[in-house]
């Protein structure tokens, strides 16, 4: 038998984990040896534990942790926070906490994972198509036929033979799939039964959305028809024709008002947008973008719009003034999907590989959240207090929105400034409070010698010092440290009068700083040569550092 590199046990002794020095761990029972599962283990071995009832195991794979069911493997979470190897793992006694210890010289306490999102199931051909915001229920296509899935399953009609679209109101409890080309839009209704009902437009259709809140489905097509229902009776509440849509450039993006009132119409190849009244009437036209126009969306009260383009820029109209819109700029030019936020406070602009959320409120971008595998849907939730992502591959994550709240809430340890920065949490003036109150409470020599040059070379002479007087405070027998605090007392002192008490003062103090280099290995000679020091040079004192030591007679 090969030697084990990783033993655990649960609390009775019933489960074993053996994992051996050939890549590979096995769970059986401890009385008979019965393998119960084998899995692969990485080259680098981590630590490994069972929660007491053996229903759950962790592993540490290098820096993060793989917490899955025992008999199964299907994963409860996978852990990511520590920088360096997990090198010990060990359960609560009901088993929803895991504690870990890394070569980081961290420790982190993790609560079980929540709610379990539904998943498209695996399998050839099957698709995510829509996205319920209470994730609920999900629109899936698969060889069957389009099941409706999440509160059981059930098949709503034959495949079809084009690409379908399809699209949830914002309550889930509506929603509607059509293909691109045809004119029936089949709407249904989930609560408090299933009922189907269709909507037939003028012409081939070419873009269909519901209005905030889900009362109405619009509806443009090709030829720039514009056709608008009540979503619950499948009632016909308006229709026009709006103009200025040549067959070469049809309507390549359509939103509706909460109250059926004002529609907007993207007018792709020239770059702007239209607001229409429900009589057919043009009010305005949206110029700004230098991109094809994308996709726009109304806020709840209808008094604002937010549009994209392929300019790399989402905006936001204030319908009631004339002044200029808000603008966000996107990272790069893209197909990007506006989403506002039940109460109108919160703007998700949707990408290909992100989302990023923004306040409407003045606040400007507040988080990005990135999906590996892309992102295929997004919504709001309807508890108002997160966003679902969904990928490709139908993999669906639910984020907070109050992001740094819930990351400080659950998150194992403090978070860092870095990861702030680095997931771009806040503005740049958030982040740099932070970084400041947490440099505040773990003080770092690095950090204080880091603010000190930047200090030195802006001509910020004070606080130079104090920062490496807090660096030296941190790091006494680091000769460099004192050398930094030497030379920006020595450039302060130059620029005080030669009568000033101070300027006496702090080339006293630069002259103990260095004395206290020397003192901790610094070769002395090596300072003759610096100009940072050259007030120093005619100093006894400083004479004495830079003389060579004196060799003992023999």
């Amino acid at each position: 038998p090969n030697p084990a590199a990783r033993l655990a046990l649960t609390a009775d002794g019933g489960l074993m984990v053996y994992a051996s020095m050939t890549a590979t761990g096995t769970i059986r029972v401890t009385a008979t040896g019965a393998p119960v599962r084998t899995f692969a283990w990485p080259a680098t071995l981590g630590a490994v534990a069972l929660s007491p009832d053996g229903a759950t195991f962790a592993r540490g794979e290098r820096s993060r942790i793989l917490w899955e069911e025992t008999q199964t493997g299907r994963p409860v979470g996978r852990l990511q926070g520590h920088e360096y190897d997990v090198e010990a793992l060990s359960f609560s006694p009901d088993g929803t906490r895991l504690l870990s210890a890394s070569r980081d010289r961290t420790a982190a306490l993790w609560r079980r994972p929540g709610e379990a999102l539904p998943q498209v199931a695996d399998g050839a051909g099957r698709d995510l198509l829509a996205l319920d915001p209470s994730a609920r229920r999900l629109l899936v296509l698969d060889p069957a036929g389009i099941a409706f899935a999440g509160e059981g399953r059930e098949l709503l009609g034959p495949p079809p033979v084009a690409g379908l679209a399809a699209s949830f109101d914002g309550t889930g409890d509506r929603a509607v799939l059509w293909e691109p080309g045809q004119t029936r839009i089949r709407a249904f209704r989930f609560a408090p039964s299933l009922h189907e009902t269709t909507l037939v437009a003028a012409a081939a259709l070419r873009r269909v959305s519901f209005s905030p809140g889900g009362s109405f489905v619009a509806a443009v097509c090709v030829e720039g028809s514009v056709h608008i229902w009540d979503a619950g009776t499948g009632r016909s509440v308006a229709a026009f024709q709006a103009e200025g849509f040549p067959e070469d450039d049809p309507p390549s993006a359509i939103a509706v008002s909460a109250d059926g009132g004002r529609i907007a119409l993207g007018h792709g190849g020239r770059a702007e947008f239209s607001i229409w009244t429900a009589d057919g009437r043009q009010v305005r036209r949206l110029q700004g973008h230098t991109g094809f126009a994308l996709a726009a969306a109304f806020t709840p009260d209808g008094r604002r719009i937010v549009t994209t383009a392929a300019d790399a820029s989402a905006r936001v109209w204030d319908l009631e003034s004339s002044e200029p819109p808000a603008y966000f700029r996107w990272p790069r030019i893209e197909e990007t999907t506006p989403v506002v936020s039940a109460d109108g406070t919160r703007l998700l602009v949707v990408g290909a590989g992100e989302a990023r959320l923004v306040s409407l409120s003045g606040q400007g971008e507040q988080v990005s959240y990135r999906v590996a595998g892309g992102v295929a849907h997004a919504a709001f939730g309807s508890d108002g207090e997160s966003v679902l992502l969904a990928d490709a591959e139908g993999r669906i994550r639910r984020y907070p929105v109050e992001f740094l709240a819930m990351a400080e809430a659950e998150a194992p340890r403090e978070i860092l400034p870095a990861e702030l920065a680095r997931y771009e949490v806040g503005t740049a003036a958030e982040r740099a409070t932070r970084a400041a109150e947490y440099d505040a409470r773990h003080p770092s020599a690095s950090a204080a010698n880091r603010r000190g040059m930047a200090a030195l070379f802006a001509g910020r002479l004070d606080e130079a010092v104090e920062q490496f007087r807090g660096a030296a405070k941190i790091l006494p027998w680091h000769p460099d440290a004192w050398v930094s605090l030497a030379t920006a007392l020595c450039r302060r002192a130059a620029t005080r009068d030669g009568t000033d008490p101070a300027r006496a003062e702090d080339l006293s103090d630069a002259l103990t700083a260095l004395e206290t280099a020397v003192a901790r290995g610094l070769d002395g000679a090596a300072l003759a040569g610096d100009p940072d020091l050259a007030t120093l040079r005619d100093d006894p004192r400083f004479r004495a550092l830079c003389a060579p030591p004196a060799i003992p007679p023999r």
